[in-house]
């Protein structure tokens, strides 16, 4: 296969894996601001934790590492988005939870949904990383 083939279908699939993530991003938003109350600040604050976590997944996606960086910058970076997209997950977790139990009645719904939801998120922001590397590879 040659480099220009190669990169066209890398970069469909980096098309894909972000549109993957901006799905996440909307039911994740969508299953919290059904939990908020109606209010403009209830609503921003049910959809502060799904931006946090693309925003993060979208800084470490986007931005390489040099090989050269300190380890303090290597380790740092990928651990303070994992404890700030975990915290963010955790909550929007429980928001989407009580939100579709409300809705569903259905404990498997309840508990399932966000996970999957989440987890869909999580599988999207991983390929982006993976897809930009490989990329970068064949530029």
């Amino acid at each position: 296969m040659d480099f220009q083939k190669k990169l066209r279908n890398l970069l469909g699939l980096r098309r894909f894996a972000r549109a993957v993530n901006l799905f996440g991003f909307a039911a994740s938003a969508g299953g919290n601001v059904l939990h908020a109350r109606k209010t403009p600040v209830s609503i921003l604050i049910a959809v502060a934790a799904p931006v946090i976590v693309m925003l993060g997944f979208e800084l470490i996606s986007r931005i390489p590492l040099r090989q050269e960086a300190r380890f303090v910058v290597r380790f740092a970076r990928p651990v303070g988005v994992l404890v700030i997209t975990g915290t963010m997950f955790l909550i929007s977790f429980f928001h989407q939870r009580d939100a579709f139990y409300i809705e569903t009645h259905d404990q498997l719904t309840a508990y399932g949904l966000p996970l999957s939801i989440d987890g869909l998120m999580i599988i999207g922001a991983v390929s982006l990383i993976e897809l930009n590397i490989q990329i970068g590879n064949v530029e």
